[in-house]
């Protein structure tokens, strides 16, 4: 089959797209395959909110309602190291389990991290994401349900706007009912700080975080820049031909 050239150079920038995508992609499960419930092993792996078959997740649990493990040593959706990222900052998070979600096979919603109506109310639960780029472009994908209906939080990132989530069960990452979409800029230390208040006086929780880095105008520059190469290329390699069958 023979490609025009439009359809070379969409080929080319759409696969160093989905090459850079793939390795800029964070998944974070709560509690995952550490609580064990009727169905099993409830670590996830694949796609959630965003994501494709096969993506790799890091696990995270939190122990004696205080500390959080692991808080390094993470990867990114394709295996490899994330070096330097790290969870810092955890502050008001009192309970964690697992439950069997109405979602089959959704671990997911099944295993949490939460706080209690212990915590007050207006009192915010906080992680951190160090360790990314200063100034880097990202979108946050928060997951908080627990597959409950009136189970969420209302949540803020590095000072945002707030947006909330009430539950729903049965939701299988449906925007603003189980999951939320942040646009973030990291800070000037790479960090990407989260809080959450719970909704009323009633647990707050917290199942996954997904983040996607968002390529910046100079990628995208070296992309064109790249597609103008093949062009040139191919145009030369056409006109130089033609000159050796003249008319």
């Amino acid at each position: 089959m023979k490609l025009s050239l439009p359809k070379l150079c969409a080929a080319f920038v759409f696969s160093m797209v989905i090459s850079s995508h793939a390795q800029v992609l964070l998944n974070f499960q709560l509690n995952g395959g550490i609580y064990s419930s009727p169905n099993g092993d409830q670590s996830y792996s694949g796609a959630a909110a965003i994501g494709q078959v096969g993506d790799v997740w890091n696990h995270l649990t939190l122990y004696d309602r205080s500390a959080l493990t692991p808080t390094t040593g993470f990867v990114y959706s394709d295996g490899s190291a994330a070096t330097g990222v790290s969870i810092t900052n955890l502050a008001n998070w009192d309970l964690s389990g697992a439950i069997i979600p109405s979602v089959t096979g959704n671990g997911i919603l099944s295993s949490y991290m939460g706080a209690s109506p212990s915590i007050a109310e207006s009192t915010p639960s906080t992680l951190t994401i160090a360790g990314l780029t200063p100034g880097g472009s990202y979108n946050l994908y928060i997951i908080a349900s627990s597959d409950h209906q009136g189970v969420g939080g209302i949540f803020s990132v590095n000072g945002s706007a707030t947006q909330t989530l009430n539950g729903a069960a049965g939701a299988n990452f449906t925007l603003g009912v189980d999951t939320l979409l942040f646009s973030v800029v990291a800070d000037i230390n790479g960090n990407i700080n989260i809080a959450e208040t719970a909704t009323s006086v009633q647990y707050r929780v917290l199942n996954g975080i997904q983040l996607e880095a968002v390529p910046e105008p100079s990628t995208w520059a070296l992309l064109g820049l790249g597609a103008m190469v093949i062009i040139g290329r191919i145009s030369l390699r056409n006109r130089h031909a033609r000159m050796q069958f003249p008319a």
